[in-house]
């Protein structure tokens, strides 16, 4: 057994992994910093070249229109883009349910997982061509994120698409 106690809700699998020692080697290694360009406030290639400019190495995710993987990332949190809104830090593997659910103007969706907001802002951003009528209602109940007077926020995308 594992010396680190994160790893021993893993044995459950030892019985039906071929090489658990590998299984588990690859659970404890660091997934890659990924992130979502705001389609609502930039492009993906321009982010991109914003942070090539800051001297990290990006690379497109394929099949993620917005994605990108930054390979030498370090405190990326406290970046301008992260702070500003044109970047959100998501895992790869988070940015595909949006993708293959494909939401069409006048369909409802409801996001049980909607912190802190990733998926929703795909969702918005998906849906730039649609109109000034798109109308999107963010329901919170922490209280952190919202105001002090409700757990309710109404969202209007602005018409800005570069």
């Amino acid at each position: 057994m594992s010396d680190k106690p994160e790893q021993h809700i893993f044995q459950r699998y030892r019985d039906i992994v071929d090489d658990y020692d590998a299984f588990e080697e690859a659970l404890m290694r660091p997934l890659p910093v990924t992130v979502c360009a705001n389609p609502m406030k930039i492009t993906r290639d321009a982010l991109a070249e914003r942070l090539k400019r800051d001297g990290y190495e990006v690379e497109p995710i394929p099949d993620v229109p917005e994605g990108l993987k930054v390979l030498n990332a370090s405190k990326f949190g406290n970046r301008v883009e992260y702070r500003s809104g044109l970047l959100n830090i998501q895992e790869q593997v988070s940015m595909y349910p949006v993708m293959l659910l494909d939401p069409q103007p006048g369909e409802h969706v409801l996001d049980m997982c909607a912190a802190p907001g990733s998926k929703t802002m795909q969702i918005a951003g998906g849906c730039l061509n649609v109109g000034p009528s798109l109308r999107m209602t963010v329901i919170s109940i922490e209280c952190v994120r919202c105001d002090e007077s409700g757990a309710a926020w109404i969202y209007q995308p602005h018409p800005y698409k570069g």
